[in-house]
């Protein structure tokens, strides 16, 4: 059966060792607010706001002045989004709406990794990034310079007073997710309340404040690999955990909020990113991250060996595949996205012409092996590095990489940095988090 949003679901099937351990996306902001319930003028009341985690800080209400804290003002001229070019004009403009363009983004779980990234590409290109962000694993100082909001991407009034203040927000992207595929499992419902019923909240309050465009941060861990472990906008969908469920399910609301309330919806999907911020304002906020070149920087840092667990993989090497890309190429995806917006996706019409949403992949087209990130690295560290080979361990997957040919037809996107770029940038960010965590 193929599905509206790109993408077949086939029937349901076991595949053994896919439970998922595939970690994406950290800029993982989500709900903190606690509010009383709110009743309707039909009587019925709206559920409030729960935290996600019963440690989670209750945020405390602020007014607009308390929340928002301003970056001296853009230059007159500044890029605009829309249309599917650059343009100049005064960013103050009206909010974006059928075609018109603004000069300032929201950028959800902006103080993250991923979406930290979005906002100081965003800034580069002159477009104003306003950042919403609950600080659960968002860091401060990412929002140093930006326009910054805390709070939860389902609380509508704060959306309303966002909006409010910055009518000229013209797009949304929407990075806020939890993306942990280990804590997916143990704690689902978690997961699917802010993954899920946040989105479609945040959807709801983009709708009514008049935003009708979003970019939306997906995973490719949803498809199934075909035989050559790739994967495309028309691979099966087939995800294997609570996390990519998550995602999967808030796609397919999403498509249906674009089909019946003029919501236009691009989805973005990848896989592992790396690296940092080339110009190191921002970067991964774990000091201990799960992926091959988290583990490699690690046991580079102790002076121990790096173990390379399962190889015996039917791929070129023997061992698992993961398509990483650097962090800094995907928000160049995701400024491009918002730049052409309006020639890549159309609104959905009567006629049954366009539907208002679209899904583009983004990847570097091969992947990566183990073994050849084990070279890699080597070649910025030197072959002093010490690797150990061990058996697969339990849930271990072969992994998959992302054929990447419709963002370069419709975005004009490919990857420019290399895996030897990102692996430099992870090691000066490391060293500089540990400087940052220590002060």
């Amino acid at each position: 059966m193929r599905t509206r949003m790109g993408g077949r679901i086939p029937r349901p099937s076991p595949v053994p060792g896919r439970r998922g351990s595939r970690k994406r996306c950290t800029s993982r902001s989500v709900p903190v607010l606690d509010r009383p319930a709110r009743t309707s003028a039909a009587g019925r009341t709206r559920a409030r706001t729960r935290p996600a985690t019963a440690e989670l800080t209750r945020v405390r209400r602020r007014s607009v002045a308390e929340r928002a804290v301003d970056r001296p003002p853009p230059p007159a001229e500044a890029v605009r989004i829309g249309q599917g070019i650059d343009h100049r004009g005064d960013h103050r403009g009206p909010r974006m709406r059928a075609g018109n363009a603004s000069g300032k983004v929201l950028i959800t779980g902006g103080a993250g990794f991923i979406g930290s990234t979005i906002a100081s590409a965003f800034a580069e290109r002159g477009i104003v990034p306003v950042v919403l962000d609950s600080l659960v694993t968002g860091r401060t100082e990412f929002t140093q310079g930006k326009i910054f909001y805390q709070g939860d991407i389902s609380d509508g009034d704060l959306l309303d007073e966002i909006f409010a203040a910055h009518p000229d927000i013209g797009i949304a992207v929407h990075c806020a997710a939890l993306i942990v595929v280990p804590d997916s499992v143990s704690d689902p419902q978690r997961y699917y309340d802010v993954n899920l019923t946040g989105t479609l909240n945040l959807a709801g309050h983009l709708i009514r404040n008049g935003c009708e465009r979003m970019v939306f941060a997906s995973t490719a861990g949803m498809y199934r690999p075909g035989p050559d472990l790739s994967v495309s906008e028309g691979s099966s969908l087939d995800p294997q955990n609570p996390y990519t469920r998550s995602k999967m399910m808030a796609e397919l609301l999403l498509e249906d909020l674009c089909s019946a309330y003029g919501l236009r919806v691009v989805s973005l999907r990848y896989l592992n990113p790396i690296g940092a911020d080339p110009r190191m304002r921002t970067g991964l906020q774990s000091s201990r991250p799960t992926h091959a070149l988290g583990k490699m920087i690690e046991s580079y840092g102790l002076g121990v060996p790096f173990r390379i667990t399962g190889t015996d993989w039917d791929t070129r090497d023997g061992t698992a595949v993961r398509d990483y890309i650097h962090v800094w190429d995907i928000a160049r995806a995701f400024c491009a996205a918002a730049a052409r917006f309006d020639s890549i996706v159309a609104p959905a019409g009567p006629d049954g012409r366009g539907s208002g949403y679209q899904v583009i992949n983004l990847g570097t087209g091969g992947g990566t092996t183990v073994r050849e990130l084990v070279e890699a690295f080597r070649g910025v560290v030197g072959d002093g590095f010490q690797v150990e080979e061990a058996p697969a361990r339990p849930g271990d997957v072969v992994g998959a990489y992302v054929n990447p040919a419709k963002a370069l037809e419709l975005l004009g996107w490919k990857p420019e940095y290399s895996i030897e770029d990102a692996i430099r940038h992870s090691l000066e960010w490391a060293a500089r988090r540990s400087r940052m965590d220590a002060a």
